[in-house]
């Protein structure tokens, strides 16, 4: 695999995220919703456990994925963990669109922030340079 296109992948991951929030934010905005959909107390419990389950997965996958050795071929490294840092990247980035649907559903910015934000950080902290070198 090149290692040039795995930037273009995460910087693909992070904009749907933000793409995502946008037309929900449009849309919302156009519905007129006022009233939650979904009862405050519950889309916050349910942001917090999709949150800390993301994190613990995002762990045990990221254990798997071993360093790359001053001695190997990036092209190397990247062909043999790609699927490994895809599941990392799409489990922040599937917290980050929970966290803008359960938004949508309730208006409540916390929830938003607890998974939309979570997810995005998450997204932000593994870029391709700190999954090489760790």
């Amino acid at each position: 695999m090149n290692p040039r296109v795995v930037p273009v992948l995460h910087v693909a991951f992070i904009g749907g995220v933000v793409s995502v929030f946008v037309v929900l934010a449009f849309v919302r905005d156009l519905a007129e919703m006022t009233a939650p959909v979904l009862p405050l107390v519950y889309a916050r419990i349910g942001a917090a456990a999709l949150a800390a389950a993301a994190v613990v997965a995002r762990r045990v996958v990221r254990a798997s994925v071993r360093p790359c050795g001053p001695d190997d071929d990036p092209r190397h490294w990247w062909a043999a963990n790609i699927g490994r840092v895809i599941v990392i990247w799409a489990l922040a980035d599937g917290l980050a669109m929970m966290g803008a649907v359960l938004w949508f559903l309730t208006g409540d910015l916390v929830t938003l922030a607890i998974a939309g934000g979570s997810g995005l950080f998450l997204l932000a902290v593994t870029h391709p340079g700190t999954l090489v070198h760790r």
